[in-house]
């Protein structure tokens, strides 16, 4: 900092890390380059494919086509298993123990927790629309309430970084302090976010496909 140097190994645990919980301490897992992100909407985990089978990153307009089609679905997952999720935010051993008894003595849910694990990050389509009213300091609690906790069961606590995005396209996401400290955050973030006017508002290509 100021005249001196910052070091920058921090940003290797920001994507595709996980904290998986233990009864007496926590282990950081950094899965390496990962090609999927993991998209949360109206309880169900939606696989995303980053690339095709040719290694080829999808474009912005293709993304958005598949995005779009997430939030367009009618689907919901009722009862304990749409609250998935919420299990991540309990005690830690508590979770240790229900991630072992649930997800890793049982095959196909092994299969999808690991999925879920490794993903370079997890992204929350919420149907709700956030605000930020000048004269209503209330919008901004909200949002800033929402964006960390939801309703309590879309939230993967584990994951290095969480994105969520509105449907009002107002965004924010959360990162735990194990990972990296919010300074070097704030300097990453202009370079993921961009104006919508960069890019072409013509959706195309045929990327839906890459969908799980």
């Amino acid at each position: 900092l100021g005249s001196g140097l910052l070091c920058s190994s921090h940003y290797d645990k920001l994507y595709s890390v996980c904290r998986v919980p233990g009864e007496e301490m926590d282990q950081l897992v950094n899965y390496g380059i990962s090609k999927h992100v993991v998209a949360i909407h109206n309880g169900c985990f939606y696989k995303v494919m980053l690339c095709d089978e040719n290694n080829r990153m999808y474009g912005i307009e293709e993304l958005t086509k598949i995005y779009a089609e997430i939030f367009s679905r009618k689907a919901k997952v009722e009862g304990s298993a749409g609250k998935v999720a919420a299990l991540t935010a309990t005690r830690r051993e508590e979770w240790a123990r229900n991630r072992e008894k649930f997800f890793l003595q049982n095959p196909t849910n092994a299969a999808t927790l690991r999925e879920i694990e490794s993903a370079a990050f997890i992204l929350t389509l919420d149907d709700a629309e956030y605000f930020n009213e000048p004269g209503d300091p209330d919008t901004m609690s909200h949002f800033l309430k929402n964006m960390l906790t939801g309703n309590g069961k879309n939230r993967w606590a584990d994951k290095s970084l969480n994105y969520v995005v509105g449907r009002n396209s107002r965004v924010s996401f959360t990162s735990a302090a194990f990972v990296i400290w919010g300074f070097a955050k704030h300097l990453f973030l202009p370079r993921v976010y961009m104006p919508c006017s960069w890019h072409s508002t013509e959706l195309g290509g045929t990327a839906s496909s890459s969908i799980d």
